[in-house]
């Protein structure tokens, strides 16, 4: 079955029908009936009291990180003017961490929080820092993204460092023989061989770093999209940095997990937020622009002036070290104010750190329970009692709270709002987002599963978005309706509920005269992959060295201890362990690249949560009927054949794989 046949073929769906159809289904038609792509992405936030909040939410959400709208915006330069504005407010920030006296209360809590960090860090583990470096999976100062692999990153002739970190990278390639011999090979292989007593060994690793590596002080300022308003910057570090940085980071985050904030796992704040929606006795709180906001006064006023006695000095010589002084925004150079961007290999965990230390502190401050503050990013819970206190902390050390993100109420009704989960008043009402065009088979999948899970109720489906449910599944052809799935993270297939498919049932022999037993159903699955390229000899070997040596990040232990606590979910029942599939869905869908290719395969699923029927005020959709209200809705859809690279492609037959990595 070749790839042009009409079984795989679809039809883009238009975002602003959507929308409308979207609102029609929830009875809201009535607010929006002609709707521009200025008012779909500007929908007011629903009051607390609406009986309609989450029908209301969700319209407010559906669109509101769409990126391909035209709204005459230039984002790219709405992120460039966002990040000089954001060092406007940096360097007032260094000024007055440095000159200004701060309040009694506010010199008291940043006290406790460089205690606190001093605590969490410890002593400085050289022998983890040189095991702990690794590749990132993007871009570097040297490497597009398309280019950005392990080999490629091995072999790269003259990789980019900067001076203060020069000693770190020349200490790294002494102990990685390795990359220093790729580095050589790159320029000629026996050239860079010299003979010692009629034996050829390899240059010592300073001559390498010497000769092979360049000196870039600076980041490489870009963008990436967020939405049809803004872009989102990002510094590209050079090559020897982020490899470094990446290991700091892992230290950090092994540390806090320590303490019990685990950044490998969003779970307890989405705990935390539904909890604090039920009693009101917490806030969640979001900062804005966090990742541009640890400035370089504020890293040295919490770590760098600590006593030597109370931390190890190292910490802040390495984090100093490894850092970029400048960035290269569009040809300008500009002296950062900021510590370190989004891009740093260690932004993300040394900002939770700073969170967790400075919410941690005012909580202590004030006699609240410390146990109730749980940090995830930009992402804070503590308690109410001391949410004034952080507003007034945090503006003295440049940070500025998102009010539109950020709830503390404790009236009758309570929203909250933390990594990703939405709740009123114990209410799950996270909405989902299409962040992606649907205009390839995969978005248009991602969005009628975030359509199904959003739908599912105890016990049934809500019958009124079966409608648009419909609608976006017959936007594909119909070999796509075969690809049946059940409700979990997995997109690979429509959800689907187990009557609606009737998978065929795995069975594991039994042993020793034991009947057979089911161990669960097989389903197809369909994805799109990019198609990798060849790899010699030498770079798949550089490759399997480099996975062998576990060059990955932080994972926590499969029992994770957080607090000295084993890690439970508070529920109103009690305490529950969380299962796995219960975790919120992706919502970011990939996009197909210019080289994907269509993937059929299979796989067994142990498990098919019940969904139940879709059912509404008027009517109940029987699930014999499902399919067959998809078929009828397609038939009036003219399909468009997916884009393929190469004429004649197959796509590959379950349990058999047409490439290898």
């Amino acid at each position: 079955m070749a790839l042009h046949d009409r079984r795989w073929a679809f039809q883009p769906v238009d975002p602003i029908s959507l929308f409308i159809l979207m609102a029609e289904a929830l009875g809201l038609s009535h607010e929006y009936r002609s709707p521009t792509p200025s008012e779909v992405t500007s929908v007011a936030m629903p009051e607390e009291s609406d009986v309609q909040f989450r029908d209301k939410y969700l319209l407010r959400e559906l669109l509101r990180k769409y990126p391909a709208f035209d709204l005459g915006i230039e984002t790219r330069l709405a992120a460039k003017t966002s990040f000089y504005e954001d060092e406007t407010v940096n360097s007032a920030t260094n000024d007055r961490l440095l000159s200004e006296v701060p309040s009694s209360t506010t010199a008291q809590v940043l006290c406790l929080a460089r205690k606190k960090i001093a605590e969490i860090l410890g002593q400085f583990s050289e022998a983890e820092f040189w095991q702990g470096w690794r590749f990132g999976p993007k871009s570097t100062s040297s490497l597009r993204y398309r280019e950005a692999t392990v080999e490629n990153k091995l072999q790269l002739g003259t990789p980019a460092v900067t001076l203060e970190a020069l000693p770190l990278f020349r200490n790294l390639l002494q102990n990685e023989p390795g990359w220093s011999y790729c580095m050589s090979r790159k320029f000629g292989g026996e050239t860079h061989w010299i003979d010692c007593s009629g034996d050829k060994v390899p240059h010592d690793g300073v001559k390498i770093v010497e000769h092979l590596t360049r000196i870039c002080q600076f980041d490489r300022w870009t963008s990436v999209r967020k939405n049809a308003k803004t872009d989102r910057g990002i510094g590209i570090p050079p090559d020897g940095n982020i490899a470094m940085q990446l290991s700091v980071g892992k230290m950090i985050r092994r540390r806090l997990h320590d303490v019990g904030v685990d950044l490998s796992d969003q779970t307890r704040n989405q705990v935390a937020a539904l909890r604090a929606s039920l009693k009101g006795d917490n806030a969640t709180v979001d900062v804005r622009g966090a990742s541009q906001s640890v400035t370089c006064g504020l890293v040295w006023n919490l770590i760098g002036s600590q006593d030597r006695r109370e931390l190890d000095w190292r910490w802040f010589w390495v984090l100093e070290a490894l850092r970029t002084p400048f960035t290269l925004v569009d040809g300008d150079m500009h002296e950062n104010e900021v510590f370190s961007m989004m891009g740093n290999g260690y932004t993300f965990e040394l900002e939770s750190l700073v969170f967790y230390a400075l919410a941690w502190a005012c909580t202590s401050f004030l006699h609240e329970d410390v146990d109730a503050v749980s940090v995830y990013g930009d992402d804070i819970i503590l308690p109410v009692g001391s949410y004034d206190l952080l507003v007034e902390v945090f503006d003295f050390c440049g940070f500025r709270i998102n009010e539109d993100k950020s709830y503390h109420s404790v009236g009758d009704y309570r929203f909250r709002e933390s990594c990703g989960k939405h709740y009123l008043n114990g209410v799950d009402v996270t909405p989902f987002y299409v962040d992606s065009p649907l205009d390839n088979p995969a978005t248009i999948i991602l969005a009628a599963n975030n359509l199904v899970r959003w739908a599912v109720k105890p016990g049934h489906r809500d019958g009124r978005v079966f409608p648009v449910w419909v609608y976006l599944v017959a936007h594909l052809g119909p070999g796509y309706l075969d690809r049946k799935i059940p409700l979990g993270e997995a997109n690979d297939g429509l959800i689907v509920d187990w009557d609606e498919c009737c998978p065929p049932s795995v069975w594991l022999k039994g042993v020793g005269g034991m009947p057979h037993t089911h161990s669960g159903w097989k389903v197809k699955t369909v994805a799109y992959e990019p198609r990798p390229t060849a790899l010699d000899d030498l770079s798949r070997y550089l490759r399997w060295l480099y996975n062998t040596s576990g060059r990955t990040g932080f994972k926590p232990p499969a029992v994770p201890k957080l607090g000295g606590k084993e890690f439970s979910t508070w529920f109103p029942s009690g305490w529950l362990k969380v299962e796995p599939s219960l975790k919120t869905a992706p919502e970011v869908a990939r996009s197909i690249a210019a080289k994907a290719s269509l993937q059929l395969s299979s796989r067994v699923v142990t498990s098919w949560p019940w969904l139940g029927p879709w059912v509404s005020d008027d009517f109940v959709i029987e699930q014999s009927d499902v399919e067959l209200f998809v078929r009828l809705r397609s038939a009036h859809i003219v399909h468009r054949r997916f884009p393929v690279m190469g004429k004649g492609y197959r796509p590959a037959r379950p349990g058999k794989k047409r490439h290898s990595s």
